[in-house]
């Protein structure tokens, strides 16, 4: 979601006002910068000499739809005079004026710089909210454009966005959301051992939410993927099948239950499948006619329900015959 543009009479300044605490945000006395800019060409040059002529500029820039033209004088403050009062405005202003043209990812960057370098000076929330707003965004594909645009590549490039909004504000609405789309998409990228993590966090951080009961589920279900995903084990497959158990356990009512109890039986019958095929190494490979028969009643009295509990019985049938 874009921010709505300011209508073309009235100045960004009542917009940096209402995000930013203390007011207005020119100051009345002449500012010397003690740290000498860089001269990189990548850095814009200051139009004006002062910070505040400056800031002036870049609002009006921005107020006339001019983004680009805005960004880079908002940039130009910024390299100039690093250390002035109007630095936190020109921080928010290069983000909203980057949002605006799609640039998510350089956005999010400078409304970090605002926590992380001024804090205190803005409201925390609609700074939170704006990089939500801009990790989500980015993460659900609203927009193929917009992912172009701001230089989206896959969703790796999404999940630190997702878990930094997490961490920036742990007690915001937004941090569970923000935690269990990170785990989605790692889940998305066939990362199922750190999505599993991901899930479980919300879990331990956000137990009186919505997404606490999904993220339990998905929890059990990237642990199943992850079984699957290497070498079949028994052992993998019986820490899915508890995370099944320990979310209907949880979660008695939950919508959730058929599909978790589906998979309980799915997992039932590949653990079958894996110790049937281990009897019958036994029988056909090993030539040990006793392992393998006691391999094959194990299948039964495990996994009585499988389908590979019956074709065991037919093998213990016949190994138990004499000769």
């Amino acid at each position: 979601m874009m921010l709505r543009r300011l209508p073309s009479g009235l100045s960004l300044l009542v917009l940096l006002s209402a995000c930013l605490l203390g007011g207005g945000c020119a100051s009345s006395r002449v500012y010397e910068e003690s740290i000498q800019p860089s001269r990189m060409r990548i850095f814009p040059r200051a139009r004006y000499d002062n910070p505040t002529a400056q800031l002036a500029h870049a609002q009006e820039q921005f107020v006339e739809g001019n983004n680009r033209r805005a960004t880079r004088a908002f940039r130009a403050l910024l390299n100039r005079w690093p250390r002035s009062e109007e630095v936190p405005h020109a921080l928010y202003g290069a983000a909203i004026s980057l949002e605006e043209r799609g640039k998510g990812f350089d956005a999010f960057d400078y409304y970090q710089r605002l926590i992380d370098e001024r804090a205190g000076w803005f409201d925390y929330d609609r700074v939170i909210e704006a990089q939500f707003r801009i990790a989500l965004d980015l993460f659900e594909g609203r927009s193929e454009r917009r992912r172009f645009l701001s230089g989206y590549r896959s969703l790796e490039d999404v999940v630190p966005l997702l878990e930094k909004v997490a961490r920036n504000a742990p007690q915001s609405p937004a941090a569970a959301k923000a935690q269990f789309h990170a785990g989605e998409a790692r889940q998305l990228m066939n990362e199922f051992v750190l999505a599993a993590a991901a899930f479980e966090r919300v879990q331990f951080l956000y137990p009186g939410t919505v997404y606490a009961e999904r993220a339990a589920f998905r929890e059990a279900e990237s642990k199943y993927q992850a079984a699957r995903s290497i070498q079949p084990d028994e052992l993998q497959f019986d820490a899915a099948r508890a995370a099944f158990q320990t979310f209907l356990e949880a979660y008695p009512q939950s919508e959730l239950r058929p599909l978790a109890e589906g998979y309980i039986a799915t997992i039932r019958e590949e653990q079958a499948r894996i110790a049937f095929d281990r009897a019958r190494f036994y029988e056909r490979v090993a030539r040990d006619r006793r392992a393998a028969l006691l391999s094959y009643q194990s299948v039964v009295q495990r996994y009585p329900e499988t389908g590979a509990a019956n074709e065991a019985r037919r093998r213990v049938e016949a190994l138990s015959r004499p000769g």
